[in-house]
């Protein structure tokens, strides 16, 4: 029974991921202010997480000494996650943004399953993994090419597809190395302050040496209410995607996410929820998305 959560895991956390960006999206035009929206998930994350923490039993110096090093740094990775995804969705459009996103994961995933990269368990690229990652490929395509309700340029669609494309890199990242922490640790509360803690201290310290100006702290309770939401999708990919890649792999978690998280963000793209660059229903769209799910689908089946 308890193996269905394992692979139940990743769709809840595939909603997740698709409701963040637009969340932190909105966060940033409803206060006119990107940080804030970035800070906010960060800094309210790392504080309630670390206030739960101390009701608990702390995990023991002597685990910590037999953790690889690279396994602390998934919260690096997740900043980078965080900042592209607050910044493309009013650009392009969550659709867009989590397609390139998604085929970047599946691409990036597949080879540290092949090579058993960061203690994974090995998992051999195949013809049929190769033809799966092709149609993720021009399924990303005909999603991209879906026009936006207002004018969008394509060198913006360029640009953020490539931030998008990296940030995919660094997700995988960040699920392989929280689920090798995971692994040793038994505790996904741990890896999940660690996480936040890292994304706090990293954001603030590129922000104070590249921005140099103060963060505005003094907002409408609503965008600390929408903060909250953000810390809690944010809880939610991190602890189902470590769980699910240290029980069933990095490639099937991301696969599996990929249903729920392109699904919620066709949803929101067509209403334009959360203040985004609104996209229709479309035959391009729904196609796109057919060709991700059946490249995704031939990924995980062998």
């Amino acid at each position: 029974m308890l193996e269905i959560f394992y692979y139940f895991a990743p769709l809840l956390g595939g909603a997740a991921i698709a409701m963040l960006p637009g969340v932190n999206n909105y966060i940033a035009q409803y206060t006119k202010d990107i940080s804030f929206a970035i800070l906010i998930n960060f800094l309210l994350g790392t504080v309630i997480l670390s206030l739960i923490y101390l009701v608990v039993i702390p995990v023991s110096i002597d685990e910590l000494r037999q953790v690889p090093l690279w396994s602390f740094f998934g919260g690096i990775y997740g900043t980078l996650t965080i900042v592209v995804m607050t910044l493309t969705p009013a650009k392009i459009g969550i659709g867009k943004t989590l397609s390139t996103f998604i085929t970047a994961r599946l691409i990036s995933a597949t080879v540290i399953d092949h090579f058993g990269w960061m203690a994974m368990p090995q998992d051999m690229i195949t013809w049929l993994k190769i033809a799966g990652i092709g149609f993720a490929l021009a399924g990303t395509f005909f999603i991209l090419s879906v026009k936006a309700s207002q004018r969008q340029e394509p060198e913006i669609i360029i640009l953020y597809g490539v931030l998008c494309f990296l940030s995919g890199i660094a997700s995988s990242l960040q699920s392989t190395t929280n689920a090798t922490l995971l692994n040793q640790v038994d505790s996904l509360l741990f890896v999940t302050s660690l996480n936040f803690i890292a994304n706090l201290a990293l954001f603030v310290m590129i922000y104070c040496m590249v921005m140099r100006r103060r963060i505005r702290l003094a907002q409408p309770s609503k965008a600390y209410f929408c903060g909250f939401l953000s810390v809690l999708c944010s809880f939610t990919v991190i602890a189902t995607m470590a769980f699910a890649s240290s029980k069933i792999g990095v490639a099937n978690t991301v696969v599996l996410s990929i249903i729920t998280q392109m699904i919620t963000s066709i949803i929101v793209d067509h209403f334009g929820w959360l203040r985004v660059a609104r996209h229709p229903f479309s035959f391009r769209a729904i196609l796109g998305l057919a060709l991700l799910l059946f490249g995704a689908y031939l990924i995980v089946s062998n």
